[in-house]
């Protein structure tokens, strides 16, 4: 029963699939790769359209929302996923392909009705292991097969978090895009963390500057000795955070449970000059 929603997947994976451009059909996939992909493709709406119609089409077949988005996969991919998924619970192989990078298996996969909201063996959404790679062209299409941009991991984090924290900035930008919430409040897993404190992690300035406005407090920190967003921008190496935050108020005599100060966490010689321009000693 595992595998039955993808029979009709499998029964056609060796149909080829027709295109009136034979240009194109040699170049398989263009998804989201090419210029006519670059403008703004998925509002709320888009995305409800595109989500029934994944549901309504059957598996293999090419999917045509309402805004226009065509998916044109090769034979060849078809053939791929028809060979793995008698091995392969449907969930691990849409993760092994996001992992992997494969962007015309993940279409298949999710023409044939996989969920792109199903969680991997680590309970970790889907949309989060794309962000955190930095794959704009997964997160595109995931979002656009109905994926929700706000699902929280187990952790209480979602996939804005899993970009910010590895700056992907690009992957940031197209999120807050699509709805992604800015959360303002740490979460309260065991070891709690908080999108200010990814985001001046990753170096995501704008973002540090956005969630400061939205309500966050600059000063948290996980546990008394811990580190603040200012401490984790300096340590990042990020001047533009640093200056964000600096700008926003944050305090400059904090230490660290070392009894470093700003100064000593700066890792180079440009933001130890930096602070120092900054009255910080």
């Amino acid at each position: 029963m595992r595998f039955a929603r993808f029979t009709l997947l499998t029964a056609c994976a060796l149909s080829v699939v027709a295109c009136h451009d034979k240009d194109k059909e040699k170049k398989a996939i263009e998804i989201f790769a090419d210029d006519s992909f670059k403008a703004e493709l998925a509002s709320a709406s888009h995305r409800k359209d595109a989500e029934q119609a994944s549901e309504k089409t059957a598996p293999g077949k090419r999917v045509k929302t309402k805004s226009g988005v065509r998916y044109r996969v090769s034979d060849d991919a078809r053939r791929r996923v028809a060979e793995y998924l008698p091995y392969y619970p449907s969930n691990k192989l849409l993760h092994h392909v996001i992992e992997s990078g494969d962007a015309e298996m993940l279409v298949v996969l999710l023409e044939g009705g996989a969920d792109p909201n199903c969680l991997d063996q680590d309970r970790t959404p889907q949309l989060m292991c794309a962000a955190s790679k930095g794959s704009l062209q997964m997160v595109k299409i995931l979002i656009d097969f109905g994926a929700n941009v706000n699902q929280k991991r187990f952790t209480g984090d979602t996939a804005l978090w899993a970009a910010a924290s590895s700056g992907h900035k690009k992957v940031v930008d197209f999120l807050l895009k699509h709805g992604a919430k800015i959360d303002t409040k740490p979460t309260s897993f065991q070891y709690p963390t908080s999108l200010l404190g990814e985001a001046a992690h990753g170096g995501c300035a704008d973002l540090v500057r956005k969630v400061i406005e939205a309500g966050a407090d600059i000063e948290w920190r996980r546990s008394p000795n811990a580190d603040t967003a200012l401490m984790i921008a300096v340590k990042s190496g990020s001047i533009e955070t640093v200056q964000v935050l600096l700008d926003k108020g944050a305090k400059t005599d904090v230490k660290d449970s070392s009894n470093q100060t700003l100064l000593d966490l700066a890792r180079t010689p440009e933001m130890r000059e930096y602070l120092k321009s900054k009255g910080i000693k």
